[in-house]
């Protein structure tokens, strides 16, 4: 089924590489099916690692509506299945489906024009920056012009929603294989498949709580005080970051101490309630060390962008 499921996409990723190549009208997708074959190309190849050999006994698989209506009652219940059967693709689709929903209400009620308008300045700040001599008009009048395309056309707003897949299966492939390093690393065992289902299930009820609050937020806050750039990843105030700094005045603190929030942590107890449940020979206080090593991680690889592309976050 893991074959499969990588033959599909990439399948998918040629159709939408080969129709923005041909179409002018497609060619904001080009850079998504160029994704899309990356993921295919994975998948194909991690599909030949075995799912865990394990006595189910009675236990049959969960259905995806019994997952998702648990995960947020009884979690663990969820990582127990999970661990039998370690099933993740339609959790991740659900995953991208909010996102793209935010992303997509957001996007109309900003309009396209103010935020290709907005992502053009920051980058033309950003090159004017690191070359020291400024734009000439036309180049910026072309980057305002792909911007907008981006966002104003049928085929960049689906290469928006697009994205949201090709960057959370990248993310989750490569953060289940740390989950089962460091498992191996703290004593316990996990198998690889097992890893990425902790993690894309930990994202499920986050992701969908932070899409309707942030949903709520967006038509209750003036449009005035929502930023376009960063708007996009959530207007709602739930950090710390939020909370007591300035973005302009502190891109790096505001980014790291964004992750302490309401939905960090319980993002982070999440991934630590499913490394108990779904490893082998694992430790409430290891699953909580490996949950912690991942949050960190991530953090900094936020800070590191932070610094290097302050104008954005700022």
């Amino acid at each position: 089924m893991r074959l499969i499921v990588g033959i599909v996409i990439l399948v998918i990723g040629i159709a939408l590489l080969g129709g923005g190549i041909a179409v002018p009208a497609l060619k904001p997708l080009v850079p998504t099916g160029v994704g899309f074959i990356i993921i295919g190309l994975a998948l194909t190849g991690l599909s030949f690692i075995k799912l865990p050999d394990l006595d189910a006994g009675d236990a049959r698989p969960m259905s995806f509506l019994e997952r998702l209506a648990s995960i947020f009652f009884e979690p663990s219940a969820v990582f127990q299945n999970l661990r039998l059967y370690p099933r993740w693709l339609d959790a991740l689709l659900v995953v991208c489906l909010v996102m793209g929903i935010y992303s997509t209400v957001f996007i109309k009620r900003m309009t396209p024009q103010v935020i290709a308008q907005a992502l053009t300045d920051k980058s033309v700040i950003a090159v004017e920056e690191f070359t020291q001599q400024p734009l000439p008009k036309e180049a910026k009048d072309g980057m305002r012009e792909g911007q907008l395309q981006s966002f104003n056309t049928p085929a960049g707003q689906a290469s928006q929603v697009l994205s949201n897949f090709i960057l959370n299966s990248i993310l989750a492939l490569l953060c289940g294989a740390v989950f089962t390093l460091l498992a191996l690393a703290f004593g316990g065992k996990m198998n690889y498949w097992q890893g990425v289902a902790v993690v894309v299930y930990s994202w499920l009820p986050v992701e969908i709580v932070k899409s309707v609050v942030n949903l709520i937020t967006l038509f209750i806050k003036p449009v005035d005080d929502i930023s376009p750039i960063r708007g996009l990843n959530g207007v709602a105030t739930t950090d710390l970051g939020s909370l007591l700094i300035n973005p302009a005045e502190s891109p790096a603190l505001f980014t790291l101490l964004g992750l302490v929030g309401v939905f960090g942590i319980y993002q982070l107890w999440l991934y630590a309630t499913g490394l108990k449940n779904s490893a082998t020979k694992l430790s409430g206080g290891a699953a909580w060390g490996i949950a912690l090593t991942l949050f960190i991680i991530i953090g900094l690889a936020k800070v590191i962008l932070a610094k290097v592309f302050p104008g954005f976050v700022a």
